[in-house]
């Protein structure tokens, strides 16, 4: 839903999304270090989930 709007946007929404779906899951206590770059039209979002049972980091890539 994304696609073509401007990269300041997109890195704060993608931001929200991403809290908002995961932070849905009571398991899931936070999602840190959210850190949107692009690089041409490659959109990596890298993050940390805080769990219960710990934690780890997640990098997610897309074409836009």
């Amino acid at each position: 839903t994304l696609i073509g709007d401007s990269p300041l946007y997109v890195q704060s929404e993608v931001s929200r999304m991403i809290s908002e779906a995961l932070l849905q899951d009571d398991r899931i206590s936070a999602v840190d270090d959210i850190d949107v770059t692009f690089t041409g039209d490659r959109l990596t979002i890298h993050f940390i989930v805080v769990t219960e049972y710990g934690s780890f980091e997640e990098e997610v890539s897309r074409d836009v």
